[in-house]
């Protein structure tokens, strides 16, 4: 199992190299948003990047977003336990709610 300190290596690598070669993850011309506070729901960045968009910078308003993250796990499982432990994590019936619907909804596609 890698440590934390090799994947963000890897990261930093991937990014030094996506500097170099000038090559970004998304168009060029992406609709830039700032969000204050970005929301619970990570698949809302997701679907900003499937709209055309991307992320240009946030600003987290909360604390918790400061928590370290443990590095005496394995990586995965360090941020599950994080977002597991979020306070403004939705319950447990609205995650379920929104997972059938994106099923139904991807169904309908």
């Amino acid at each position: 199992m890698r440590s934390a300190l090799e994947a963000l290596t890897d990261l930093v690598e991937e990014v030094r190299w996506r500097v170099k070669e000038n090559r970004g993850v998304l168009a060029p011309d992406a609709a830039r948003a700032f969000w204050i506070n970005p929301v619970a729901d990570l698949r809302v960045m997701n679907l900003l990047e499937d709209s055309g968009g991307r992320l240009a910078g946030t600003e987290f308003l909360f604390s918790h977003a400061l928590d370290l993250i443990p590095e005496d796990l394995p990586p995965m499982e360090a941020l599950a336990r994080m977002a597991l432990a979020d306070p403004v994590r939705p319950t447990l019936r609205a995650q379920l709610e929104a997972l059938v619907e994106t099923v139904l909804e991807r169904r309908r596609r």
